[in-house]
């Protein structure tokens, strides 16, 4: 089954991955797109067209959609598809950049990166381009112009832009694992060691909730062989953002193929959420003939009646079963599409479910492939509303539900062993207190009873508390603790008999032998 090439459109160009991986004779298995772990989180689809260009960029994303992607290089790969224009201008002189903010993830905030061309001091513009190195905290510091809230890489990119009403950003680190010893002295040393093993965080001097929020990525595609026989690599790598196999690479896969890679022998493990496992249902406590039942399987001992029961339900009004998830969901009618006659809505006369884009996988054709299912839908099949993807699925409201059932009954013997275990812990119980607090009890005879009756309370509170489990490391712990008080109690019970019979026994017989004499 072919499940689609990854086609990126770049300024009115279609390059097909699976025809360049032919052309560069990368291709040791067919190029298929799903085992890459694609999704719809990567696409414009539901995006574009833009409401407002300056809300894009609010909440980190997977991918952009707005004009500035281009320049910062995290646009969906369908941008040119789905939003951009005749007139998208190309990338030429770079004037913003992503800079990271914080040590964790891949997102950071965009800021001018560079000085404006007519810019003579050709030093303090080496200084704002320049790759910012962890031993110079000047060039790693993000720069706000108060005046007209302007964002720039660093104290040099702002100058150079002529920023009047400059604030530096706030630094901040926390390094938990060490202490102020393992701290270098040097400045320069000092710094280098905090952002390499350091938690770390530049702060803006103001509310953040006006910056853009952009995709930080090394865009870095080597001059090569592959780059002299495909010139549009190095542009495709820098363009969009796709991740390959849940972020194994983080940009996309042309610039893997950039880098030597063969992307076509990539089989991902495409890991999506499960229905939850139902509960076991906890039979009732066994009764005590369990301990002498030698008629079991040596694996596994069963208590109680178990019943496979088939039932037939069916969804509320207005619900579906779905088979796949094994819940009710609510259904959508009559969702429309958008655009499809004359500008028009078009309204599909089906019964449609709704889903989370993020959990299907978009292929170029235009049909989705959703894993849960492991089902291939065509493009016909599903409307994209928002975040939200809406399924004609043929599911139905009746359903049938296999449920295991343990007989509740409680038998004779149950109640037996119940009634008789209580009155042996009670009377127990009341053994240990009495030995407990009266002292003149606690001879060896008494000592020996003690310890009887704490091998058999014990023996009791472990059967009483025990039940079914699936877990076989559980049974066997109790069942060895179950036979040692048992066995206990046993051993107990021998010298108490020994005892018993080494105080009377002597004296019987020599009682019996010294009345033999006087007769």
């Amino acid at each position: 089954m072919d499940f689609g090439d990854l086609v990126v459109q770049y300024y009115g160009r279609n390059i097909s991955t699976f025809d360049l991986l032919m052309r560069l004779n990368m291709n040791a298995a067919p190029f298929e797109v799903m085992n890459i772990c694609p999704s719809y989180a990567y696409s414009c689809d539901s995006v574009c067209p833009l409401d407002n260009e300056d809300n894009a960029r609010v909440h980190e994303k997977a991918c952009y959609c707005d004009k500035l992607c281009i320049e910062l290089g995290d646009c969906c790969f369908d941008y040119f598809l789905r939003c951009a224009s005749v007139d998208t201008p190309k990338r030429q002189l770079l004037k913003h950049t992503c800079i990271k903010t914080t040590t964790s993830g891949d997102h950071g905030y965009t800021m001018i990166g560079s000085c404006p061309p007519h810019n003579t001091d050709k030093s303090l513009n080496s200084l704002c381009t320049a790759k910012s190195t962890r031993a110079d905290l000047f060039r790693m510091l993000p720069v706000t112009d108060l005046k007209d809230n302007t964002e720039y890489k660093n104290v040099f990119c702002a100058r150079c832009n002529h920023a009047s009403d400059k604030m530096y950003w706030k630094f901040s680190a926390s390094c938990k694992d060490y202490s102020d010893l393992d701290l270098p002295r040097n400045r320069s040393l000092m710094l280098d060691f905090i952002m390499t093993r350091c938690q770390w965080r530049f702060k803006p001097p103001h509310d953040h909730s006006r910056l853009k929020r952009c995709l930080v990525f090394d865009q870095h595609c080597p001059d090569s062989e592959l780059v002299e026989t495909e010139p549009l690599l190095p542009d495709l790598c820098s363009f969009y953002a796709y991740p390959v196999c849940n972020n194994v690479t983080k940009k996309n896969p042309h610039c893997d193929i950039c880098k030597g890679k063969d992307i076509s022998a990539y089989f991902c493990d495409c890991i999506f959420a499960t229905p939850k496992p139902v509960p076991p249902i906890i039979p009732p406590i066994p009764p005590l003939e369990i301990l002498f039942d030698f008629s079991s399987s040596y694996h596994t001992v069963q208590v109680g009646d178990k019943q496979t029961v088939v039932k037939n339900k069916a969804c509320v009004e207005g619900f579906v079963f779905d088979p796949f998830n094994e819940k009710c969901i609510q259904i959508s009618v009559n969702i429309p599409k958008k655009g499809l006659v004359n500008g028009t809505d078009l309204y599909i006369n089906c019964s449609f479910v709704e889903m989370k884009i993020i959990s299907v996988i978009l292929l170029s054709n235009g049909s989705i492939w959703i894993p849960l299912h492991k089902k291939m839908y065509s493009n016909e099949s599903y409307v994209i509303n928002g975040s939200s993807l809406f399924l004609c699925a043929d599911l139905k409201r009746n359903y049938t539900e296999t449920e295991t059932m343990f007989s509740t009954k409680i038998t004779p013997r149950q109640i037996i062993t119940y009634i008789g275990c209580t009155i042996s812990m009670i009377s127990l119980i009341l053994l240990l207190c009495i030995y407990i607090a009266v002292a003149e009890l606690r001879t060896l005879p008494g000592k020996n009873l003690v310890s009887l009756s704490c091998a058999m309370l014990m023996y009791h509170i472990l059967f009483l508390l025990t039940g079914q489990t699936s877990r076989p490391y559980i049974c066997m712990t109790v069942s060895v603790l179950l036979h040692y008080f048992l066995l206990s109690s046993f051993c107990w019970m021998g010298v108490m008999a020994f005892d018993v019979a080494k105080t009377f026994g002597t004296k019987g017989t020599c009682n019996l032998f010294n009345s033999g004499v006087i007769a």
